[in-house]
């Protein structure tokens, strides 16, 4: 069943065989029913036809033997008998007798009918047509029928009928005749065959093959009667009957057997019925050509026809509607396949069919990569509901933007894809930049309106790539770039590649850093405004075989990527806590310890545990580290980074805001969070020299700090001039390359040895 649902129409073609093969089974069937019909009639006409025949022969036979027997009792004396009213009374009886004639053995006429005198030297011997038939009278004992001949004079065809009259030594005395007149005497065969075109019936002598009863068409027809049938034909005729049936033909002829067989007829090539009449040496046949059984058996098979094309057509119809059934699910199944369920757009199963015709083609084209910003942060807030009809009316702003040729994807949950053969790489920017401003086009949400946003990844074909894969594979890295940024589109370059192939080994070295002891710590001194040692911050360092010395900058955002981050923090902050209470015990001297503390790391549940642990463990004290966050983790929970703050700071560490003024805090969440300590990036130091922005900058943070009783650290010193601003501004603490560079633990040591420690 599941094979025919896959092959509907090969399932059609063989029930169209097997109801094929019915109808000629049947049409076979219906062909032997036909054939067998006619050839029983045929049969049974020429069983009738020879009974009437015999019957006839045999009563003109009956007057022959009345005509003898009165002969033979006027001691064969015809003048001044009877014999003469005899013959005419007969002949009154039967119309169907033209002339009864008596002939001496010499062909002569003696007698004959009153009303049918014999011409003077009319004599049978010398008559071409009646000569011989008249020998063969005088020596045999039955009545021999004459060959048929037309009487000019009566305009009649005439079939004679003659027996010689012997005796009492058997000598012929006389020879009698009766003409019949073949019309009235034989028409019976024409009622007898009711369909007298579908039939033919005729009768020819054995011994010289003349016809007494031409076959319909040619029974007027006044040669028929004068050529006798070939030889030839007859003898082919008889071997075709005897091979056909399981008689002799002295079998058939001495029981006068009703035979059937096909044999070439007057008609053509047909079906013939035969028997022999022995006492009179006839052939009696009757046939019906095979072009007429044809015609009866296309009358009677028409209803097979029409039965069979009829029940086809419907046959067909059904499969045409399962078809049609199995093509539209097909064609649904087909279309969920390669749609988006939500936005009815195209899917990546789809863009995965057309992969290989995209190949193929030399057609220029640009892949559009398109992520939307934040999308997460709208199912969030208003909800799946609002999402999806985002989603949607993204779809269609795509659809209606892009060109008919184009292909346009729903490639993930928030990313669409434009394969676009119309986009002109000269003119990329200006594409992004309309794009764009088609999906930042305000989305109306009861009482209010919001944008989305895209970042987009662009790579071309062939400039990029030499296939599709390669170059959605680029514009993936474009796209990957773009999200940084936000809002923004970036084209793809080489350097692209190279930075991902960089990524991907960083990545897959980073894994296995901690555990091959790869990565170490360095500290940078802070100094007090006074010259005396404030403390260090500890900063990872990455030595790698393979990739050598790895600056943090490049290698945390990737550990934060790939979810290792805590890990890495927890192994930061136990290495630094263990370093420097070995060389707090080692020079006698207490020293300040910052920690960076990154967002994943801060948020996890057992952060507390892990700084508790580390503290008790190492046996350092609380007082004397402090943990450095950045502004970027108000972006999270507030209250829960409160909560965690306090109550870090209920173990007795302290807390410091790095890069203040880059990101998102402000003096109420300074009050709010307790913090001992501002950092003030590396940015605004590095202009303080020329750029009254930055002085100003700082000079705020400077106030903050002084107002709410907190230390402030200027970090990025790397000139006199630029500490000499900061100490007129008043900033306590220091911290830069202009001192020092971050240190290994053992340089630390010597670094120690001539700074003063507080």
């Amino acid at each position: 069943m599941a094979f025919l649902k896959k092959n509907i129409w090969l399932g059609f073609q063989l029930v169209a065989a097997i109801w094929l093969s019915l109808f000629l089974v049947a049409t076979y069937l219906s062909y032997n029913n036909v054939y067998g019909d006619v050839e029983n009639q045929l049969k049974s006409l020429t069983k009738t036809n020879a009974n009437s025949i015999k019957a006839v022969l045999q009563k003109y036979e009956v007057a022959l033997d009345l005509l003898s027997v009165e002969m033979a009792h006027y001691d064969y004396t015809i003048t001044n008998t009877p014999i003469t009213n005899l013959i005419d009374s007969i002949m009154t009886i039967d119309d169907s007798l033209l002339a009864i004639g008596i002939f001496d053995v010499n062909g002569a006429p003696l007698l004959s009918n009153s009303s049918t005198p014999l011409e003077e030297g009319f004599n049978l011997l010398k008559i071409s047509f009646t000569r011989a038939t008249f020998l063969h009278t005088l020596q045999v004992q039955e009545p021999v029928i004459g060959r048929t001949y037309f009487v000019q004079s009566l305009q009649k065809f005439v079939i004679p009928i003659r027996k010689a009259v012997r005796n009492e030594n058997g000598e012929v005395v006389f020879v009698l005749t009766l003409a019949l007149d073949m019309h009235k005497e034989f028409n019976f065969l024409s009622s007898n065959n009711e369909d007298i075109e579908i039939y033919d019936t005729y009768i020819f002598r054995d011994f010289d093959r003349f016809f007494m009863l031409a076959p319909v068409a040619k029974i007027y027809d006044k040669e028929s009667y004068q050529v006798p049938i070939s030889e030839k034909s007859v003898k082919q005729g008889l071997s075709a009957l005897l091979s056909q049936l399981p008689f002799t033909l002295e079998e058939i002829k001495e029981k006068e057997l009703v035979i059937t067989h096909q044999s070439q007829t007057p008609q053509g090539y047909g079906l013939v019925a035969s028997t022999y009449f022995k006492d009179y040496q006839l052939w009696l046949s009757t046939n019906v050509s095979l072009d007429t059984v044809k015609a009866i058996f296309f009358k009677k098979v028409l209803f097979l026809v029409t039965l069979f094309f009829t029940s086809l057509g419907i046959i067909f119809a059904l499969f045409k509607k399962i078809a049609d059934a199995e093509e539209k699910k097909q064609t649904a199944l087909s279309f969920q396949a390669t749609h988006d369920f939500l936005t009815n757009i195209h899917n990546r199963f789809f863009l995965k069919e057309q992969e290989s015709h995209i190949n193929q083609s030399t057609n220029p084209y640009v892949v559009f990569l398109i992520n939307l910003d934040r999308f997460k942060s709208i199912n969030e807030k208003f909800g799946h509901d609002i999402g999806d009809r985002v989603l949607c009316e993204i779809s269609t702003r795509l659809t209606n933007y892009k060109s008919p040729n184009d292909i346009l994807v729903r490639y993930g949950s928030d990313e669409f894809l434009i394969v676009s053969y119309s986009a002109a790489v000269a003119n990329l920017n200006e594409t992004c930049a309309a794009l764009s401003k088609v999906i930042k086009q305000p989305f109306p949400w009861k009482d209010i309106q919001f944008e989305i946003t895209t970042s987009v990844g662009i790579s071309s074909y062939p400039q990029d790539g030499n296939s599709l894969n390669d170059i959605i594979s680029n514009a993936d890295l474009a796209l990957h770039e773009a999200k940084k940024c936000r809002d923004s589109h970036v084209v793809y370059t080489n350097t692209l590649k190279e930075q991902l192939a960089f990524r991907l080994q960083v990545e897959q070295e980073l894994k296995t850093a901690l555990v091959n002891n790869e990565l170490y710590m360095v500290y940078q001194p802070q100094i007090k405004y006074d010259g005396q040692l404030h403390g260090v911050e500890a900063l990872i360092r990455w030595d790698n075989k393979s990739l050598g010395s790895i600056p943090p900058f490049k290698f945390i955002p990737i550990a934060e990527s790939l979810g290792i981050m805590p890990s890495l923090g927890l192994f930061i902050l136990r290495e630094s806590i263990r370093q420097i209470v070995e060389l707090c015990q080692k020079t006698h001297k207490n020293i300040n310890l910052s920690v960076n503390i990154s967002v994943s790391q801060f948020m996890q549940p057992d952060f507390y545990y892990h700084v508790k642990n580390a503290l008790s463990e190492f046996g350092f004290s609380p007082s004397h580290l402090v943990l450095e966050i950045t502004e970027s983790m108000f972006i999270e929970d507030v209250q829960k980074i409160i909560r965690v703050i306090d109550k870090l700071k209920t173990l007795g560490v302290k807390i410091s805001l790095d890069d203040f003024g880059t990101g998102y805090s402000s003096l109420s969440s300074l009050k709010e969070l307790a913090i001992d300590e501002l950092k003030i990036d590396k940015s605004f130091v590095d202009d303080i020299g020329f750029d009254e922005d930055a002085r100003s900058m700082i000079k705020g943070i400077l106030t903050i700090s002084e107002n709410l009783n907190i230390e402030t650290v200027a970090e990025g010193i790397e000139n006199i001039e630029q500490l000499a601003l900061l100490k007129a501004m008043n900033c306590s603490i220091y911290q830069g390359y202009y001192f020092s560079k971050p240190l290994k633990i053992d340089a630390l040591y010597s670094f120690l040895d001539n700074v003063q420690v507080h």
